[in-house]
């Protein structure tokens, strides 16, 4: 893909700085009425969802040379994909389509990331359930793929965690109308991938390491039952699997 001009470049940086200007302006000044609060907030979330095309990651495929042990397996993924609930107020009528099987009211967001967290896809009020992946002790070639997969599909667990702890109005129901909330929700996505864009360390998975919270989803929720794999995505799986088990236990010999 072509690299943008050098000019559009920079006009697209200086609208970001400007979008997260206003709304660290927002956060910090307490004196503004609240019409004045609420409609400048509103007007910085319009900005910083307008930049979904520069601030939304590529997706890019994993190449066949990578040397990820948890990627390395998957050539052409393009990133981990799984949901999460984000708990939210709706009105009463509402409430049983929001209600989740542990009792919370929740919007079920779908969310792909890359290897290295940052989101290329958030899809707020997603209706589905994914089920949610274990690892194994590889005795066998299916137990040894169940493993390797649940391992690289550990970083969107990781990536919506850290989403979580960095802004608060993930972590506990707002009053903003359901409309709005999920525009939160994918500006919330956005401002994370800026931050690990251009921080060269991220403070909060510094702080936390290896504390960083996995995604905490439903465990009785069911699993998927209205997809059927094909013959052929089948047959790939099962030899990728035979590859994958192959090579490793000849790296144990």
């Amino acid at each position: 893909m072509a690299r943008l001009p050098l000019i559009v470049q920079s006009v697209r940086r200086k609208r970001i700085g400007l979008a997260l200007t206003i709304w660290l302006q927002l956060c910090t000044v307490a004196s503004w009425s609240g019409e004045t609060v609420s409609r400048s907030f509103h007007n910085v979330l319009n900005a910083v969802i307008r930049l979904q095309e520069v601030l939304f990651k590529k997706a890019e495929p994993i190449t066949a040379n990578s040397t990820d042990p948890r990627w390395k397996w998957f050539k052409n993924c393009l990133g981990a994909l799984d949901r999460t609930h984000i708990k939210i107020r709706v009105p009463i009528v509402d409430k049983p389509r929001y209600r989740t099987r542990k009792g919370d009211i929740a919007t079920n967001m779908l969310g792909v990331c890359t290897p290295d967290m940052h989101f290329i896809y958030a899809l707020p009020s997603w209706k589905g359930s994914v089920a949610d992946g274990r690892g194994y002790q590889p005795s066998t070639l299916e137990e040894f793929f169940n493993m390797k997969h649940a391992s690289a599909r550990n970083v969107i667990e990781r990536c919506f965690g850290l989403l979580k702890i960095r802004w608060g109005i993930l972590r506990s129901p707002s009053f903003y109308p359901m409309r709005v909330h999920n525009r939160i929700i994918i500006a919330c996505c956005l401002l994370h991938n800026f931050i690990r864009t251009y921080m060269s360390l991220d403070p909060i998975e510094v702080e936390l390491g290896e504390g960083l919270p996995s995604n905490v989803i439903d465990d009785d929720d069911p699993n998927i039952v209205n997809i059927h794999p094909s013959d052929a995505w089948a047959t790939w799986r099962m030899e990728l699997a035979n590859q994958m088990f192959n090579e490793w236990q000849a790296s144990r010999n």
